[in-house]
């Protein structure tokens, strides 16, 4: 046995006999023994140091633990530092515990911290292989599914693998920072005006923490409300320490956009020479994803944002970081997210109009395509909202032929309904932008505008046989679009009014008639399911269907019931009559302005003929005196002397005809479109009240508001969109219920009354039970009616108010036996309209029990009415001034509704 194996042997005898003092003496012999043992390192590493340097000594013997690393950090002293640095990096490679990794990382930073500036592959070698450890930890299982709700990304810490990833990341940090300030103090004296862009240590360090942004800290939650006291997690003192450490090294970080641009839209065919070019160039070295991330912890999350220069403009930010954008809404939902911010923030920074000329750069074309996929196709709801507020953010930054431009491509890459819908309006808007302009865009008109209206915003896919239940978004959207533009283009400007019969024929007819075949299939489906008959398959199907397994996340098919199908197909329903409205709508605006048209073309076709017919004669008389028109004038004048004589006769006859033609089918034609259009209101006021009545159960909550209109229409099984059809809002659920509560109380008055002829036994009796029954109505909406009694007010619903109220006065009058036609008819209904008001008003600061104090207050108030009424009616002066006030000031509010409340 050989010197070197007896002593290698007497060292692990030392170690697990903790004899730990002769152990170190034996290693710090500056004779024979210490030389022996430092030359024959890699034996003692792997037969000594290994075999103790384990987690269970780390806990159980850290005496022990600490004497191996006081072995190892001995070698990356005094060995030959090239032959030790491999030594330890094939230690790296096949450790799995982070107490020995971490013991690796401080014996590693020794030796790196001897190295010379020229050493820069030693330093990528040992990051490298550092890298490759902290990709192969276990991540946790939430990580498997792809996608994380917030609350899920706010536990995330909490999980034991995120926080050994996490200290790991903050070992890194300790590891690094003696090797960074060696490399910042030995660059102080640089006095170059350009980065250094060439392979270094400076560099090579760099693009290390770059990569650390990556999985799995990209998936953690890096936010942070820097206005609150909250502690900022942990995940956001690593990414804080990350980018300051970047911003260290290389200060002006904005600057290698350009170089993310460069090898994004020139990439380079043949391998890169790391040593002669550009660092930033090569694609491992600096990742898009990372790169992205860090640009969106400095400009959406502003870390250490003021301390970058701020020369950069937000349009130069945007096109060079679009690239790394991408990348970003292409990876996991966790980090789509921080893409989809990061480019809303570029986005809201720029204040200058984007070149359509840009669009031709292929980055634009990638970049809508996987933002249409993340809008459509992502499980998070929150995402493809983001999506969509980036993508019209986006459009509209552009020129006007940037976003047409946009808009047509992106429908014509995506068959998804909604969006078409959603983007048929956005170009609505903004043509609605420059419809008051005197000249619009060619890209808002002519043959542009009509190539969008017809290959995609009208475009009916597969004709009457389309389905209207998926693609009833596109159709609202197409509908509502030709609705206003045909409205608000006058003068037809976008070319519109142009083809009005084209659309009628190739979209319009076509609707009406798929709008008929589905609303004929669903109601007959509502049939089938009422007497329980299965339309899809039978019950062997069945068996064969249950011998398949469905993947749906693992978790199993809902069933539906008879009443989710029910609810299915009455909400299919709902969508048909929503569509049914707009289609109305459009085709009376297309028929007004089809007779509008062709009356102002008869109109001007007779005022010219007429014209043509004077000039005519007087033409023909002046050639028979004309020696060049002799020969051509023979014939003609030849019937004009015998027309001269009948002339006026002819003329009187012809118009005559002419009239009675063109009166018969205007006639006819307008009252079959008044008819029509009494139908199609009738349909809407049907619907409108519906929807109203689903109202009323919200107010409480909603009050009266356009919210509750919008809960009504849902809980109708209409869509949310359909409020549109309320241009008033609140006003008009208040005007409603209203109506309702009159109509209400006359039936039970009548009720009461039996015969309307005969006079009730004591009026004062009967009025004061009308006006209890009437503000029994209200109690069920006594908490929000301070609200609708303050709308009321508003000048512009007093009218409608107003003649609610006269109203219902005027039946409590009437069914009480009321029969003057004197000064008494006025008064009576002021008076009760004072009493009604002033115990409606009474009603609402009352808390007794069952309003026993508002019905008290009432019969007094009804009293003194009865004894002001004896009062005056003794005095003949009074009585004629107090006729002619109140009748005047009758009249006129009667006049200036319009109205009539006389029932005689």
């Amino acid at each position: 046995m050989s010197s070197a194996e007896q002593l290698i042997k007497l060292l692990d005898f030392n170690l697990t006999q903790h004899n730990f003092d002769n152990a170190k003496k034996l290693l710090n012999d500056e004779n024979q023994f210490g030389q022996t043992i430092l030359s024959n390192y890699p034996e003692v590493i792997q037969q000594v140091v290994l075999k103790h340097l384990t987690a269970n000594n780390y806990e159980k013997q850290p005496e022990l633990y600490e004497a191996c690393e006081y072995i190892l950090s001995l070698f990356a002293e005094k060995c030959h530092q090239q032959g030790i640095l491999f030594e330890f990096l094939e230690i790296l490679e096949n450790v799995k515990d982070d107490d020995v990794f971490r013991s690796i990382l401080k014996s590693l930073q020794v030796i790196l911290l001897k190295q010379s500036e020229s050493k820069t592959r030693s330093l990528e070698y040992t990051l490298n292989s550092i890298e490759d450890y902290i990709l192969e930890l276990e991540l946790s299982d939430v990580f498997k599914k792809k996608y994380l709700d917030e609350e899920e990304e706010k536990l995330l810490e909490n999980d034991e693998k995120i926080r050994r990833i996490l200290m790991n990341y903050l070992t890194l940090d300790l590891f690094y920072q003696p090797i960074l300030k060696q490399i910042i103090e030995n660059h102080s004296n640089d006095k170059k005006i350009f980065r250094v862009t060439k392979y270094n240590r400076q560099n090579v360090l760099f693009c290390f923490i770059l990569r650390l942004l990556g999985k799995p800290l990209s998936h953690l939650n890096l936010s942070h409300d820097s206005e609150s006291n909250k502690v900022k997690t942990y995940s956001r003192d690593v990414a804080e320490n990350l980018v300051k450490t970047l911003c260290k090294l290389y200060p002006d970080v904005f600057n290698i956009l350009q170089y993310i641009e460069f090898r994004c839209r020139w990439p380079q065919k043949d391998k890169i020479d790391d040593d002669l070019f550009n660092i930033f160039l090569h694609p491992e070295k600096v990742p898009l994803l990372q790169f992205g991330i860090l640009l969106y912890l400095i400009i959406v999350e502003n870390i250490n944002y003021e301390t970058l220069p701020q020369t950069y403009s937000p349009n130069y930010l945007f096109k060079t970081g679009i690239y790394c954008i991408n990348e970003m809404i292409v990876a996991n939902d966790t980090v789509a997210p921080k893409g989809l911010k990061l480019c809303y923030k570029m986005l809201s920074k720029i204040t200058e109009c984007l070149s359509s000329d840009e669009l031709d750069i292929k980055i634009h074309e990638d970049f809508c395509n996987n933002l249409i996929k993340l809008l459509i196709y992502s499980p998070s709801k929150k995402n493809r909202q983001s999506a969509l507020i980036v993508m019209r953010t986006y459009i509209l930054k552009f020129d006007i032929a940037g976003r047409y431009l946009l808009i047509k491509n992106i429908m014509s890459c995506s068959t998804h309904k909604g969006l078409i819908g959603y983007l048929s309006t956005l170009y609505k808007n903004i043509i609605l932008e420059s419809i008051n302009d005197e000249t619009l865009p060619s890209h808002l008109s002519g043959f542009n505008f009509k190539q969008l209206l017809f290959n995609f915003i009208c475009k009916l896919e597969g004709g009457v046989q389309c389905d209207i239940t998926e693609s009833s978004d596109q159709i609202i959207a197409a509908l509502n679009f030709l609705n206003v533009i045909i409205q608000r283009d006058k003068t037809n400007k976008t070319g519109i009014r142009s083809h009005l019969s084209d659309l009628k024929i190739k979209y319009l007819c076509d609707l009406r008639s798929a709008l008929d075949f589905s609303r004929a299939h669903f109601t007959a489906e509502i049939e089938r399911v009422k007497i329980n008959v299965d339309t899809k398959c039978n019950k062997q199907d069945d068996d064969v269907v249950s011998n398949f397994e469905i993947l749906n996340d693992n978790a199993p098919l809902a069933e539906i019931t008879k009443e989710k199908k029910m609810e299915m197909l009455h909400s299919a329903l709902a969508t048909f009559d929503l569509i049914d409205f707009h289609l109305a709508r459009v085709n009376e605006i297309i028929h007004q302005i089809s007779i509008k048209i062709i009356f102002t073309e008869s109109q001007q076709w007779y005022k010219t003929s007429s014209c043509l017919e004077f000039r005519s004669i007087l033409d023909v008389s002046s050639c028979t005196t004309n020696p060049l028109y002799i020969s051509r004038s023979f014939h003609i004048s030849s019937l004009t002397l015998y027309a001269e004589k009948n002339i006026e006769d002819f003329r009187a006859r012809e118009e005559q005809k002419e009239s009675e033609y063109n009166q018969q089918p205007l006639e006819n034609e307008n009252s079959e479109k008044e008819k029509q259009s009494n139908e199609e209101d009738e349909q809407v006021l049907e619907v409108k009240n519906k929807i109203l009545e689903a109202a009323l159960e919200f107010v409480t909550v909603n009050g009266w508001t356009r919210q509750s209109i919008v809960k009504g229409a849902e809980k109708s099984g209409y869509p949310s969109t359909i409020h549109g059809m309320f241009s008033n809002g609140g006003i008009e659920l208040i005007n409603y219920f209203y109506l309702k509560c009159n109509k209400e109380l006359v039936e039970k008055m009548r009720e009461r009354v039996g015969d309307e002829n005969e006079k009730v036994a004591d009026p004062k009796q009967f009025v004061s039970w009308a006006i209890q029954e009437r503000l029994i109505m209200i109690r069920p909406y006594i908490k929000t009616w301070p609200q609708a009694l303050a709308m009321m007010t508003l000048p512009p619903n007093v009218p409608t108010s107003l003649a609610n109220m006269l109203t219902l006065v005027d039946d409590i009058c009437y069914f009480s036996g009321d029969r003057s036609v004197d000064f008494n008819w006025y008064a009576r209904r002021i008076g009760l309209a004072t009493i009604y008001k002033a115990t409606e008003l009474y009603m609402l600061q009352d808390s007794s029990i069952n309003n026993e104090n508002t019905w008290k207050f009432l019969e007094r108030r009804i009293a003194d009415a009865s004894l002001v009424h004896d009062v005056l009616v003794q005095s003949e002066s009074a009585t004629q001034h107090l006729s002619q006030a109140v009748g005047s000031a009758f009249i006129t509010a009667r006049n200036i509704l319009g109205l009539n409340f006389d029932r005689r």
